[in-house]
């Protein structure tokens, strides 16, 4: 049983953590009278989930009452008192000390003495802690992560125009498939001025944290920290705050080793701080090319950065069209006319229309007869739009013993023929891999979709041969696909990396299935190749029309 004086005193210290001090001065005030026998009397500090609190100590219920407020501190300080054996108060001294509102802040205390509070036995108790913590987060799909963070982003700017710059961080800005934290860095000239003003963005449901510099905020059901620098420490807690930890910590090495000091504040020499305006003015400064956010993972890229052996990845700019996406004839919700224009819209030379074949009878694939409907309709939008290239394909399935959903009559037809392995029906990694390589054989299938077929964030991809996958894609001139869909992200970057090293050609594709995300779709499906230090040499569909002509039609004249 909690007594009342120890509820008001967790109370106040979860008052403190959100950053509300006078009501944590309150709190503390009514604890200290409690543990002196004053009884609870009064109505206490001016304040809604106070007054919640106090009910429930007045009806008898201080567990309910430290409970409730539990629920609106940032989640991994909840997590670490209900993980740790720290009580509210070790963890409330832990932020006072720290400022740390999340587990990436506690370990880099850790990981550096200055500041960091001599509790006997604490770092123990936390390096014990920290696991459980991570195992217990819920991450979140990096397309569900955009689709919050974009809003909140152009708010920002519109809320507070003495933000200079504001980008996301961590591993939402290496385009991870799921992200852990979501965080915004900004930069103002009056850090506290613009944390004020960003407690009063319209979507906010629930401040749980708020002090000069940092805010930590609830939108719907997801976490949201938003941190706000002077200009002149923007670029290198930019970059601290993107690279992984291994990361990091490699370019601090390689710092030291120039006589420099890497922290959020800047790069310092002799105590003075370097003249930093913009993040690559950092890795000029520590004598490396600049690294892209999204190979900030293993460290391995600062070794390849000092032997100047980065790749030129992929950008967005160099693909000329997408071979994959999806209308209302089968499970996409715009029509081929609207997923064309967008297409011209993105300035893209080709699109390829592949809606499902008939065995997605989920997605109301096609049969024979409406594909033959469907092959009228763009006819009659190339006479439309002649600025763009169109190409009628399918997305046809692989069947169980590894054919295609399509006889060869239909498939001859198409300008565009992408395999698809949706329906496992039970095989392990090794059938599934012969599946693949049955159909890559066909000489009228040129890319497989998907590989993996994996759907975040809940479902795990096939546990496929990778080196047989590879040969046999190389052998028969079969492309692989990386694809763009929030859902998918499949090939992952690692796996990319390991396909483009083998010396398969890939495409990028968004398969979408509405016109407004074309763009969106694709920008996450460049992103997932350059994770995997994909060049735009490695891409079908960062050719010309004729280019990209000639390689699709390789394998039907050999």
């Amino acid at each position: 049983m909690v007594s009342l004086d120890h509820a008001l005193a967790a109370l106040a210290s979860i008052a403190a953590i959100r950053g509300r001090q006078a009501e944590a001065t309150d709190l503390a005030r009514l604890a200290a009278r409690m543990a002196q026998g004053q009884p609870l009397e009064g109505g206490g500090p001016d304040s809604a989930s106070v007054r919640d609190a106090l009910e429930h100590l007045r009806a008898g219920r201080p567990e309910q009452a430290v409970a409730d407020a539990l629920q609106d501190l940032p989640q991994d300080l909840r997590r670490l008192v209900r993980t740790s054996g720290l009580d509210v108060s070790e963890v409330a001294a832990l932020h006072r000390e720290t400022g740390a509102t999340s587990i990436g802040e506690l370990e880099a205390c850790l990981a550096d003495a200055q500041g960091w509070p001599g509790v006997p036995g604490l770092d123990a108790r936390l390096r014990q802690a920290i696991p459980l913590v991570r195992s217990q987060r819920r991450h979140t799909p990096l397309g569900r992560a955009w689709a919050l963070v974009e809003p909140v982003v152009t708010a920002v700017r519109e809320t507070c125009p003495e933000v200079e710059h504001v980008s996301p961080t961590g591993s939402m800005r290496r385009f991870a498939a799921t992200v852990g934290d979501i965080e915004l860095l900004a930069a103002s000239p009056d850090p506290a001025g613009t944390t004020a003003r960003l407690l009063a963005l319209p979507f906010v449901t629930t401040v749980l944290h708020a002090s000069p510099g940092r805010v930590v905020l609830r939108l719907e059901r997801t976490e949201l920290t938003i941190r706000v620098v002077p200009p002149g420490a923007f670029p290198a807690t930019l970059v601290l705050l993107t690279g992984s930890r291994a990361h990091v910590a490699r370019l601090r090495v390689r710092a030291a080793s120039l006589g420099l000091r890497l922290d959020r504040r800047g790069l310092w020499r002799d105590g003075g701080a370097l003249d930093l305006v913009a993040e690559n003015d950092v890795y000029a400064a520590l004598e490396l090319p600049a690294i892209a956010p999204e190979l900030r993972e293993s460290g391995e890229e600062v070794d390849a950065a000092e032997r100047g052996a980065l790749p030129d990845l992929v950008r967005v700019e160099d693909i000329r069209g997408d071979l994959h996406m999806h209308s209302t004839w089968s499970d996409g919700r715009d029509s081929i006319a609207a997923m064309v224009s967008a297409a011209e819209a993105l300035g893209y030379e080709y699109v390829a229309i592949t809606d499902h074949s008939k065995a997605s009878a989920v997605a109301r694939g096609l049969d024979e007869a409406r594909l033959r409907q469907q092959a009228a309709e763009v006819a009659d939008l190339r006479e439309r739009h002649p600025g763009i290239t169109i190409l009628h394909g399918a997305e046809v399935d692989i069947l169980e013993d590894g054919s295609l959903d399509f006889p060869d009559a239909v498939l001859e037809g198409l300008d565009v023929v992408l395999a698809s392995l949706h329906d496992p029906a039970g095989h392990d990694g090794a059938r599934l891999t012969d599946r693949y390589i049955a159909a890559m054989r066909h000489p009228l299938v040129q890319i497989v979709t998907h590989p993996t077929n994996r759907m975040l964030p809940g479902r795990d991809g096939y546990d496929l041969d990778e080196e047989r996958l590879f040969a046999a894609a190389v052998e028969t001139g079969t492309i692989l696909e990386i694809d763009g869909a929030p859902g998918h992200l499949d090939m992952d970057g690692a796996m990319a990396r390991r396909a483009v090293a083998a010396g398969v050609t890939v495409s990028i594709d968004g398969d979408c299935h509405r016109a407004e995300w074309l763009g969106r779709q694709m920008q996450l499906g460049v992103a997932t190749a350059r994770r995997g230090w994909v060049e735009a040499r490695h891409v079908v569909n960062a050719l010309p029309l004729d280019s990209l002509r000639a390689r699709l039609g390789r394998k039907r004249r050999a």
